[in-house]
């Protein structure tokens, strides 16, 4: 019950903030003749929240 009581009073918060689903990583693909601009545009685009 100790366990279940800690967390409802938020005293596992600073664990779980550096919890990650996914470790950091890169995508590498191919753009066939696509042109440049629009690739940088492209990947602005992935940079900015929603």
């Amino acid at each position: 019950m100790k366990k279940i009581d800690d967390m409802r009073h938020g005293r596992h918060c600073v664990f779980l903030m550096h919890v990650h689903l996914w470790s950091p990583s890169y995508f590498a693909g191919s753009c066939g003749g696509t042109p440049l601009e629009t690739i940088k545009q492209y990947i602005q685009d992935q940079e900015t929240p929603h």
